[in-house]
């Protein structure tokens, strides 16, 4: 690694470190039953197929859900897309996202984070580290931290996690 990546990862984690503190005593998942609100937080060329990520959104709304998508876009811009994006021009010096519509993606009050992009992403483990949600699902990484649920895929199949977060869940009691 070299000097200039390591001091980015050290500003990164006394970033990571000093928002974390905010969020900590605010998170209580009453429970399967009372979900409503969701954060999906997933990557324009990532592990899941973009139409899969919005067919599964299309189906919450469907069940009366308020879903709220945020596409990681990494080099790429694109406008008139059906969900908010940022790019990696929306990241500081330091790894962490200084971007308005992910600070507002973050502090919404949700019930269920789906983070879809593997924490070994700065960027993603800062987001759902810090985001207002009651319970925090995403990609197992045996190296991070910052979420409640995290699931090992043998391959990167978007109903295979689906399916395996809603059963947790619904034998989980509150």
């Amino acid at each position: 690694m070299g000097f200039i990546r390591s001091i980015k990862k050290s500003l990164y984690a006394k970033a990571l470190a000093s928002k974390v503190k905010v969020f900590t005593p605010k998170r209580r998942f009453q429970g399967w039953d009372t979900v409503e609100v969701y954060n999906i937080l997933f990557e324009q060329k990532g592990l899941f197929e973009v139409k899969d990520i919005l067919a599964f959104a299309e189906t919450l709304r469907n069940k009366g859900k308020t879903v709220h998508l945020l596409c990681y876009m990494g080099d790429s811009t694109q406008t008139g897309l059906a969900y908010k994006t940022f790019s990696n021009k929306e990241i500081s010096f330091n790894l962490t996202p200084k971007s308005n519509l992910v600070e507002e993606f973050a502090n919404r009050n949700v019930n269920i984070l789906y983070n879809l992009i593997p924490l070994e992403r700065e960027i993603s483990e800062f987001i759902a580290s810090t985001c207002n949600a009651e319970f925090k699902i995403g990609l197992f990484d045996e190296q991070r931290s910052g979420l409640d649920l995290m699931i090992n895929l043998k391959e990167p199949k978007l109903k295979e996690f689906i399916k395996t977060a809603e059963h947790v869940l619904q034998n989980t009691n509150s």
